[in-house]
């Protein structure tokens, strides 16, 4: 196990590599913050768009898996 952990203005990255025989199986945790974001409304659109990007870009799978309530903080997980 790998652990890899980068810490930002707007949140931290947190990346666990596995590695295994022929394949390799990646975790990664994002924790967002959105200091200027007013609703939940407005978080919502700003994850949305990063989560597509995300699955376009690197065809992986996503979710929101932490602050699903809050306006301002929100987890990802990959």
């Amino acid at each position: 196990l790998v652990h890899h952990s980068q810490e930002s203005r707007l949140g931290r990255v947190d990346f666990y590599y596995f590695p295994v025989k022929h394949n390799k199986i990646g975790v990664c945790k994002i924790n967002l913050r959105f200091p200027e974001n007013a609703s939940l409304k407005g978080k919502r659109q700003i994850v949305n768009s990063l989560r597509s990007k995300i699955r376009n870009k690197f065809n992986v799978s996503m979710a929101e898996v932490g602050g699903n309530e809050a306006w301002q903080v929100s987890t990802i997980g990959i």
